[in-house]
């Protein structure tokens, strides 16, 4: 199996840390992470990972987190989590330039995510 390279977008140290303990895995390198949308956007054009997490806020990524992904000239997996909810939402964006693969979120009870690779 492939390493995910993961890259964290937070807004709460809960999340953090949840997110941190979860993600104790062999296929997965933690490669950064921030509460900064501004140094997220240069670190993950940089360290360039293949998965993006990102706090979702009122139930959606925020529309600087989507620029984000859409900057993405690489494909990047990007998940938008929440700890309100306990939902989650995910969103894949195709490798090159263009627009996101699916225009909206999916959402998915947390339970059901069964892969601990992020695969």
């Amino acid at each position: 199996m492939a390493i995910r390279r993961v890259f964290v977008i937070w807004t709460h140290s809960l999340f953090h840390e949840s997110v941190r303990l979860l993600l104790r895995h062999p296929d997965i390198e933690w490669v950064g992470a921030t509460t900064d949308l501004a140094a997220a956007r240069e670190q993950i054009a940089s360290l360039r990972p293949d998965t993006i997490l990102v706090e979702e806020r009122e139930g959606s990524l925020s529309p600087e987190a989507l620029e984000i992904m859409e900057a993405c000239s690489w494909e990047v997996r990007v998940i938008g989590l929440s700890l309100a909810d306990n939902r989650l939402g995910r969103r894949a964006r195709p490798a090159g330039p263009g627009p996101p693969a699916r225009p909206g979120l999916m959402a998915h009870p947390a339970s059901r995510s069964s892969s601990p690779a992020l695969g």
